[in-house]
């Protein structure tokens, strides 16, 4: 997939952020996003394995890219975080982010609410799964911001 250029600094993916992660992804098949990410050795909680909040950050990224490189919707922003924890990871290896679409809907025949549910796994280069997630529906809208130079 091309580099996303919407929010050059986003610290996941844009490339213009100094300190990002600037990942890349991979539209695998119709339904399915991934990514790849080695983490730094600083990035170490207890010995080598990796800190559990820069977990969050590769959840969130993925959970972001599943609506946007698939389905091509822009309207949305992270409202709840939950992961299950299976393994640990450690420093130094590299990480394996899959997202894979379950379901997009609309709930109104206007096409203002759309549902969308999909599934995301992290697993080592082995393939054992470090965490996984099934997002639960999520509802968006189009959004006119009020930003506050235009009211």
């Amino acid at each position: 997939l091309p580099a996303q250029t919407d929010v050059p600094r986003c610290f996941g993916c844009g490339l213009d952020n100094p300190s990002g992660l600037k990942l890349r992804f991979t539209k695998e098949d119709e339904k399915t996003v991934s990514t790849q990410f080695t983490a730094p050795y600083d990035w170490t909680g207890w010995g080598n394995i990796l800190h559990g909040g820069f977990h969050g950050l590769l959840h969130d990224e993925i959970t972001a890219w599943v609506p946007f490189a698939l389905l091509n919707e822009r309207n949305f922003v992270t409202k709840e975080m939950t992961i299950t924890y299976l393994k640990p990871a450690y420093v130094e290896q590299p990480l394996y982010v899959v997202g894979q679409l379950l379901e997009d809907q609309y709930n109104t025949p206007q096409k203002l609410d759309r549902a969308i549910r999909w599934v995301i796994v992290c697993h080592n280069r082995e393939g054992e799964r470090i965490w996984q997630k099934k997002c639960g529906r999520v509802t968006m809208r189009p959004l006119k911001p009020k930003l506050p130079w235009k009211q």
